[in-house]
Protein backbone atom coordinates (compact mmCIF):
# COMPACT_ATOMS: atom_id res chain seq x y z
CA UNK A 1 0.00 0.00 0.00
CA UNK A 2 1.47 3.35 -0.82
CA UNK A 3 0.19 6.57 1.15
CA UNK A 4 0.84 10.11 -0.03
CA UNK A 5 1.06 12.57 2.21
CA UNK A 6 1.83 16.32 2.96
CA UNK A 7 3.50 17.84 5.81
CA UNK A 8 2.20 20.60 8.57
CA UNK A 9 3.26 23.26 6.47
CA UNK A 10 1.85 24.47 2.95
CA UNK A 11 5.23 24.58 1.40
CA UNK A 12 6.45 21.60 2.07
CA UNK A 13 6.41 18.15 -0.32
CA UNK A 14 4.05 15.39 -0.74
CA UNK A 15 6.31 12.58 0.39
CA UNK A 16 5.15 8.58 0.59
CA UNK A 17 4.69 6.00 2.93
CA UNK A 18 4.73 2.10 1.55
CA UNK A 19 3.56 -0.19 4.20
CA UNK A 20 1.65 -3.48 4.33
CA UNK A 21 -2.17 -3.22 4.58
CA UNK A 22 -2.34 -4.37 8.11
CA UNK A 23 0.30 -1.41 9.40
CA UNK A 24 -1.08 0.42 12.19
CA UNK A 25 -1.22 4.12 11.96
CA UNK A 26 -2.10 6.88 14.58
CA UNK A 27 -4.90 9.27 12.86
CA UNK A 28 -5.18 12.21 14.98
CA UNK A 29 -8.60 13.49 13.42
CA UNK A 30 -10.34 9.90 15.02
CA UNK A 31 -8.02 9.47 17.81
CA UNK A 32 -7.39 6.16 16.88
CA UNK A 33 -4.97 2.88 15.00
CA UNK A 34 -6.15 2.48 11.94
CA UNK A 35 -4.55 -0.48 9.45
CA UNK A 36 -3.66 1.56 6.44
CA UNK A 37 -5.84 -0.45 4.01
CA UNK A 38 -8.01 1.79 6.42
CA UNK A 39 -6.55 5.12 5.80
CA UNK A 40 -8.60 7.78 3.40
CA UNK A 41 -7.37 10.74 1.78
CA UNK A 42 -7.58 13.58 3.95
CA UNK A 43 -7.06 12.05 7.74
CA UNK A 44 -4.38 13.55 9.41
CA UNK A 45 -0.98 11.66 10.67
CA UNK A 46 0.78 12.67 13.75
CA UNK A 47 4.56 13.49 13.19
CA UNK A 48 7.39 13.45 15.44
CA UNK A 49 7.50 17.08 15.90
CA UNK A 50 4.03 17.17 17.33
CA UNK A 51 2.35 18.51 14.22
CA UNK A 52 0.10 16.99 11.65
CA UNK A 53 0.34 15.64 7.96
CA UNK A 54 -2.13 15.01 5.57
CA UNK A 55 -3.18 11.64 3.57
CA UNK A 56 -3.44 12.89 -0.05
CA UNK A 57 -3.93 9.65 -2.03
CA UNK A 58 -3.84 6.39 -1.16
CA UNK A 59 -3.22 3.00 -3.41
CA UNK A 60 -3.54 -0.19 -2.40
CA UNK A 61 -1.73 -2.93 -4.58
CA UNK A 62 -0.63 -6.72 -4.34
CA UNK A 63 3.18 -7.89 -5.17
CA UNK A 64 5.28 -10.03 -3.36
CA UNK A 65 7.82 -8.72 -1.67
CA UNK A 66 10.04 -9.10 1.55
CA UNK A 67 8.68 -7.26 4.47
CA UNK A 68 10.69 -6.83 7.59
CA UNK A 69 8.88 -5.74 11.00
CA UNK A 70 10.45 -3.74 12.77
CA UNK A 71 9.86 -4.24 16.40
CA UNK A 72 11.54 -2.06 19.02
CA UNK A 73 12.18 -3.26 22.64
CA UNK A 74 9.75 -2.24 25.43
CA UNK A 75 8.01 0.44 22.56
CA UNK A 76 4.78 0.04 20.65
CA UNK A 77 4.75 2.76 18.91
CA UNK A 78 7.99 4.29 16.76
CA UNK A 79 8.05 6.72 13.57
CA UNK A 80 8.96 6.18 10.03
CA UNK A 81 10.21 8.83 7.93
CA UNK A 82 8.12 10.00 5.05
CA UNK A 83 11.32 11.61 3.25
CA UNK A 84 11.58 14.33 5.57
CA UNK A 85 8.04 14.18 7.36
CA UNK A 86 8.08 11.29 10.35
CA UNK A 87 4.27 9.58 10.96
CA UNK A 88 3.81 7.37 13.95
CA UNK A 89 3.36 3.74 13.93
CA UNK A 90 2.83 0.77 15.81
CA UNK A 91 3.97 -2.27 15.98
CA UNK A 92 4.89 -5.29 18.68
CA UNK A 93 6.58 -7.92 19.03
CA UNK A 94 4.73 -11.57 19.20
CA UNK A 95 5.29 -11.85 22.81
CA UNK A 96 3.26 -7.81 22.69
CA UNK A 97 0.32 -9.52 20.41
CA UNK A 98 0.26 -12.63 22.44
CA UNK A 99 0.02 -11.07 26.14
CA UNK A 100 -2.43 -8.44 24.46
CA UNK A 101 -4.86 -10.51 22.59
CA UNK A 102 -5.28 -13.58 24.81
CA UNK A 103 -6.69 -14.11 28.06
CA UNK A 104 -7.53 -11.24 30.61
CA UNK A 105 -5.39 -8.05 30.87
CA UNK A 106 -3.36 -6.39 33.14
CA UNK A 107 -6.34 -4.72 34.48
CA UNK A 108 -9.04 -7.22 34.62
CA UNK A 109 -11.24 -7.35 37.90
CA UNK A 110 -13.88 -9.21 36.74
CA UNK A 111 -14.89 -10.99 33.81
CA UNK A 112 -18.75 -12.60 33.08
CA UNK A 113 -18.70 -16.31 31.66
CA UNK A 114 -20.28 -16.70 28.35
CA UNK A 115 -23.03 -19.79 27.74
CA UNK A 116 -22.02 -20.61 23.97
CA UNK A 117 -20.34 -17.80 23.29
CA UNK A 118 -23.42 -15.23 23.44
CA UNK A 119 -21.64 -11.80 23.87
CA UNK A 120 -25.04 -10.50 23.15
CA UNK A 121 -27.10 -11.62 26.00
CA UNK A 122 -28.56 -8.70 27.84
CA UNK A 123 -27.28 -10.36 30.96
CA UNK A 124 -23.94 -10.13 29.46
CA UNK A 125 -23.96 -6.37 28.50
CA UNK A 126 -25.33 -5.49 31.83
CA UNK A 127 -22.92 -7.47 33.90
CA UNK A 128 -20.11 -6.16 31.81
CA UNK A 129 -20.99 -2.40 31.63
CA UNK A 130 -21.40 -2.73 35.48
CA UNK A 131 -17.54 -4.35 35.95
CA UNK A 132 -16.24 -2.04 33.44
CA UNK A 133 -17.78 1.18 35.19
CA UNK A 134 -16.90 -0.35 38.55
CA UNK A 135 -13.14 -1.49 37.84
CA UNK A 136 -12.56 0.24 33.75
CA UNK A 137 -10.87 -1.27 30.86
CA UNK A 138 -9.42 -4.86 31.31
CA UNK A 139 -6.34 -3.72 29.02
CA UNK A 140 -5.55 -0.05 29.76
CA UNK A 141 -7.25 0.84 32.80
CA UNK A 142 -9.17 3.47 30.71
CA UNK A 143 -12.38 5.01 32.98
CA UNK A 144 -14.11 5.60 29.95
CA UNK A 145 -15.45 3.15 27.16
CA UNK A 146 -15.00 5.70 24.69
CA UNK A 147 -17.93 4.56 22.44
CA UNK A 148 -20.95 6.33 21.54
CA UNK A 149 -23.57 4.57 23.44
CA UNK A 150 -21.50 4.86 26.56
CA UNK A 151 -21.16 0.76 26.86
CA UNK A 152 -18.47 -0.94 27.87
CA UNK A 153 -16.93 -3.19 24.40
CA UNK A 154 -17.58 -6.80 25.55
CA UNK A 155 -14.41 -8.25 24.70
CA UNK A 156 -14.74 -12.19 24.59
CA UNK A 157 -11.11 -14.01 26.09
CA UNK A 158 -9.68 -16.16 24.59
CA UNK A 159 -11.08 -14.50 21.00
CA UNK A 160 -13.05 -16.36 19.48
CA UNK A 161 -11.50 -16.19 15.61
CA UNK A 162 -8.47 -17.76 17.75
CA UNK A 163 -9.94 -20.33 20.10
CA UNK A 164 -12.95 -21.08 18.23
CA UNK A 165 -16.16 -22.28 20.22
CA UNK A 166 -14.63 -23.16 23.64
CA UNK A 167 -15.19 -21.24 27.17
CA UNK A 168 -14.95 -17.63 26.86
CA UNK A 169 -14.95 -14.78 29.41
CA UNK A 170 -16.33 -11.41 28.42
CA UNK A 171 -14.51 -8.15 30.34
CA UNK A 172 -15.30 -4.54 29.66
CA UNK A 173 -12.67 -3.18 27.35
CA UNK A 174 -12.79 0.64 25.71
CA UNK A 175 -13.44 1.19 22.27
CA UNK A 176 -9.54 1.96 21.69
CA UNK A 177 -7.95 -1.35 23.21
CA UNK A 178 -10.89 -3.18 20.85
CA UNK A 179 -9.36 -1.56 18.12
CA UNK A 180 -6.11 -2.16 18.42
CA UNK A 181 -6.62 -5.72 19.75
CA UNK A 182 -8.69 -6.47 16.58
CA UNK A 183 -5.13 -5.94 14.37
CA UNK A 184 -2.96 -8.04 16.55
CA UNK A 185 -5.78 -10.45 16.38
CA UNK A 186 -5.55 -10.35 12.49
CA UNK A 187 -1.89 -10.10 12.80
CA UNK A 188 -1.78 -13.33 15.07
CA UNK A 189 -4.06 -15.60 12.83
CA UNK A 190 -4.52 -19.30 12.95
CA UNK A 191 -1.25 -20.11 9.97
CA UNK A 192 0.78 -19.03 12.08
CA UNK A 193 -0.60 -20.77 15.91
CA UNK A 194 -2.02 -23.37 17.11
CA UNK A 195 -4.45 -23.00 19.90
CA UNK A 196 -5.44 -26.35 21.40
CA UNK A 197 -9.08 -26.28 22.38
Amino acid sequence: MTIDIVGPTITEATMTVVATDGHPFWVTSTQQWLDASELQEGQWLQTAAGTQAQITSTEQYTTTADVYNLTVADIHTYYVTAGNTPVLVHNANEGCLVTQTLGAGPYAKEGVGLVNGNIKDPGVIKLVNEAGNKHGCHTCGATAPGTSSGSWVRDHQPPTSLAGRGPQTAYPQCMDCMRQQGGMVRQLGEENYHFHR
